[in-house]
């Protein structure tokens, strides 16, 4: 049985908590690696070492950031990478292991307005929508002779050509999705039901309980 998605909002906004507010870089670094073995549980090996080779360039700009504008303290540094890491593999956990519909049933479940849950699970319901059409733009502009597979300095000379039209493409699809909606006669104020309430586990309740103590461990000066 998977994990209840109510609790996994609770681990995503404790943990984001954790990492953004909190000094103890004990629990940061434990959480760290938590979610990036789980998250390397659910895919493999080599989509993470892709992710990590995406964070590359990022965790520099911190480093360089940081060391001439805010402090050269190695120790603030390597604070900010772990929060900048932590929180990557943390979003990508929760989005690889909860599904759309799942998020917005548990919002509801958590008395959130069913217009509001809805548009929050649509919007997660598109970033794979969104990841494919860019995947196919760049492709397209590739085989037009635009040299955006160059370096970096090429890719952001001819950024507005990546950007235009998967702006594009971005408003037709909203459009084509909100007709089809308008055809249904959808209602997001009429009454709703769901065909398999949500119920929590002892495993879900334990982990309710680590989580929240961690967050009280923290908040503790």
């Amino acid at each position: 049985m998977g994990l209840d998605s109510r609790v996994a909002l609770l681990i995503l906004f404790s943990s984001a908590f954790i990492f953004l507010i909190s000094s103890h870089t004990f629990f940061q670094v434990i959480l760290l690696f938590l979610f990036l073995s789980l998250y390397l549980y659910q895919t493999s090996l080599k989509q993470g070492i892709r992710i990590v080779f995406l964070l590359i360039i990022p965790s520099i700009f911190i480093i360089l950031l940081n060391w001439f504008f805010v402090s050269k303290e190695v120790s603030f540094i390597l604070l900010m990478l772990i929060r900048f890491w932590g929180l990557t593999w943390l979003f990508n956990w929760f989005l690889k292991s909860n599904s759309p519909m799942v998020l917005a049933k548990a919002l509801w479940s958590l008395h959130i307005p069913y217009r509001i849950a809805w548009q929050i699970s649509l919007t997660y319901r598109f970033i794979p929508t969104f990841q494919e059409e860019s995947k196919r733009v760049y492709q397209a502009q590739i085989s037009r002779g635009i040299p955006l597979d160059k370096g970096l300095v090429q890719k952001i000379k001819f950024l507005p050509s990546l950007v235009i039209p998967l702006l594009i493409l971005t408003q037709e699809k909203a459009e084509l999705f909100a007709e089809a909606l308008f055809a249904r006669n959808w209602n997001a104020k009429s009454p709703k039901t769901t065909l398999d309430p949500l119920s929590m586990t002892l495993f879900d309740w334990v982990l309710v309980f680590v989580f929240l103590l961690m967050i009280i461990i923290v908040l503790i000066p």
